[in-house]
């Protein structure tokens, strides 16, 4: 074996890269968070979900919020100017969402051109931007320049990479390169919207699986915000899940529509508990037991096990899907069950093997 080089290595070493000094290691921060916990600056975040399931909502609300300086979903935000890329809606059909938002949530609408900047097709002409191309990256970058932008929204990923091949992963690989070397230079949070794969409900529901086509969009953005429609009632609610480099949740945060004076519901994200966000407020739990559960000998309404509840949340409805089913009854444990007799909560549960589940209040 021959000895190695050290004057040729140092030399390839200087050529190629370069070794964080002690001073640069013990100084370097942590990237600033635009949107507290979903987007910071110099990083790429991708957000996921399905077709018409409320992306773009989310999206405009959170890039309204940081343009106005107003928390988002109760998340703190850095004021600051946004540049929203809308190849999918026109600017009017931004607009009306925009005023829907304002409306709806009690938003200001920021000042378009001045803290909102705007890039969309409109009825006289289209726009289009592909990151495939060097120009189209140089038109990206001189648009965060000029706007001046902490915050870039980029509406729908596969808009700005027509003909690429989303299950392509070294493709993929290349372009969020781009994005990431986009973000760091330019100093903005990028927010990137995917839709999801059609298989990111199965086998478990993880930010990391959720994008269409190849799994390295998520393993190259620092964060992903995977976006899930929990029910369809009362104009929806949902919950996002967060896989970041920076501070992943253990559990998710679950919003719905805000519902209008009239008792319809409005445009924008207003947070909400999870237990209704899953359609478990105590009143519908109580409907559960009193409707599908048996009597005890002290009266009281009850599942005698597991498997009783479960076809109960099936039958009515509440459920749909033996996985739904058990996030379900995940929820009631942690949200309304207790093991005490005594306890003040509305569920006692006893036993493991079967599990038997009382209704108390």
């Amino acid at each position: 074996m021959s000895a190695v080089n050290h004057d040729g290595f140092a030399a390839r070493v200087e050529g190629e890269y370069r070794f964080v000094t002690e001073e640069e290691f013990q100084n370097d921060r942590v990237p600033d968070a635009v949107i507290e916990r979903l987007a910071h600056e110099g990083t790429v975040s991708l957000n996921t979900g399905a077709s018409k399931a409320g992306k773009s909502f989310f999206s405009t609300q959170a890039a309204m919020c940081v343009a106005t300086g107003t928390p988002f979903l109760g998340l703190q935000v850095e004021r600051a100017p946004v540049l929203y890329i809308s190849l999918e809606m026109i600017a009017a059909l931004m607009r009306f969402r925009m005023e829907a938002i304002s409306r709806d949530v009690g938003i200001s609408m920021p000042r378009i051109g001045t803290d909102f900047f705007l890039i969309a097709p409109t009825g006289r002409r289209m726009e289009s931007l592909s990151i495939l191309e060097d120009a189209g990256r140089e038109r990206l970058r001189n648009a965060i320049r000029t706007s001046g932008a902490h915050l870039v929204v980029l509406d729908t990923f596969h808009r700005f990479a027509l003909g690429a091949d989303p299950n392509d992963n070294a493709q993929m690989s290349l372009l969020f390169a781009a994005l990431n070397e986009d973000a760091h230079d330019t100093r903005a949070a990028f927010l990137v919207l995917d839709h999801v794969a059609k298989s990111a409900g199965e086998n478990g529901y993880t930010p990391s699986t959720t994008a269409i086509g190849a799994q390295s969009k998520g393993a190259s953005s620092s964060s992903i915000i995977a976006l899930k429609r929990l029910d369809t009632a009362r104009g929806g609610t949902y919950e996002i899940r967060v896989e970041s480099h920076f501070d992943s949740w253990d559990e998710p945060l679950t919003y719905r529509r805000p519902m209008r004076a009239d008792g319809t519901p409005g445009a924008g994200c207003v947070v909400v508990g999870a237990a209704e966000a899953k359609g478990l407020d105590v009143i519908r739990l109580h409907e559960l037991f009193t409707t599908y559960g048996a009597v005890d000998c002290e009266g009281r309404r009850m599942f005698p096990s597991l498997r009783k509840l479960r076809d109960a949340l099936q039958e009515s409805g509440m459920s749909s899907g033996n996985s739904s089913g058990e996030e379900l009854i995940r929820r009631i444990e942690r949200q309304f069950g207790s093991t005490e007799r005594h306890s003040a909560r509305p569920v006692w549960i006893t036993g493991t093997k079967p599990r038997r589940y009382t209704w108390l209040a």
